[in-house]
């Protein structure tokens, strides 16, 4: 299984605003920032390795086209460590949260909630046993971590409508109640 179209847009919608100077767009191209933990980074969350140059700038489909190889390990992570058929809102969910935390999170020696549904425990209560707790930043809770955690565990109970109408709408009205209940701007 690989990460659908629709989980694809939860995580940019969580990653980045698309052409924001925050971003590191500057009218034509995306460039490297800081994302707000200090972290180099460009285009959606990918974090810039060593040995990685981005001096010329990446367009929108390059943007994308990195996204789709960083998701790669946690797509893997997921195969590799979750034991459940999952459905695909479920397995993007966990995309999302391996992307974002690193595919350690994924490993059942690491995170709660994985060795709860491997032992057959598939409706956990994610909220009291898992991706709540990944909301650190150098030790201190995050508000945007908390918001993404909060949206990820949403979407493991919710699955994505047909119509990609609905979809853009849920996904609208999901980033907006977060963003109504912390009184923050993020993506």
């Amino acid at each position: 299984m690989i990460t659908s179209p629709h989980g694809v847009a939860f995580v940019q919608a969580q990653e980045w605003v698309p052409r924001s100077a925050r971003c590191g767009w500057d009218g034509q191209l995306y460039h490297v920032y800081k994302d707000y933990a200090g972290y180099r980074t460009i285009g959606c969350g990918h974090l810039v390795r060593p040995n990685e140059s981005f001096s010329a700038g990446l367009t929108e489909e390059q943007v994308t086209a990195l996204l789709a190889a960083d998701l790669a390990p946690a797509e893997r992570a997921i195969a590799e460590h979750v034991v459940p058929v999952l459905e695909q809102h479920q397995f993007d969910a966990l995309a999302s949260f391996g992307f974002n935390c690193g595919i350690g999170a994924l490993d059942p020696e690491n995170c709660t909630f994985i060795r709860l549904l491997n032992r057959g425990y598939t409706t956990a209560p994610l909220q009291s046993y898992g991706l709540p707790a990944w909301d650190k930043v150098r030790g201190k809770a995050d508000a945007n971590l908390s918001h993404r955690r909060a949206a990820e565990c949403h979407l493991w109970v919710t699955p994505w409508p047909d119509d990609p109408v609905e979809l853009d709408a849920a996904l609208f009205d999901l980033v907006a109640l977060l963003r109504e209940s912390s009184g923050t701007a993020h993506a």
